[in-house]
């Protein structure tokens, strides 16, 4: 899959994610929750979806992409959706 790195898009282009990695990769509830807010008006939310499924596939069981990715938890015991 290609796809264009956040930091390359146009500052009006790009996702509301931008710069705030910490709450998305954090396990808490409460950053969990901002970054679902920030995914649910996110325009590249499938895509990044995507990149988090290639990202899946060509990892060993277990070590796949973790946090919140297109508005979903992510952990070593799979997706899951968190109010």
């Amino acid at each position: 899959m290609n796809f264009l790195p956040v930091a390359a898009l146009p500052a009006d282009e790009a996702p509301p994610c931008s710069g705030l990695w910490a709450i998305f990769d954090s396990n808490a509830p409460s950053d969990h929750k901002a970054a679902r807010q920030l995914c649910a008006r996110c325009p590249v939310r499938r895509e990044c979806d995507d990149v988090r499924a290639e990202s899946t596939a060509r990892s060993l069981p277990g070590f796949g992409p973790r946090g919140t990715w297109a508005g979903r938890l992510h952990s070593r015991t799979g997706a899951r959706d968190v109010a």
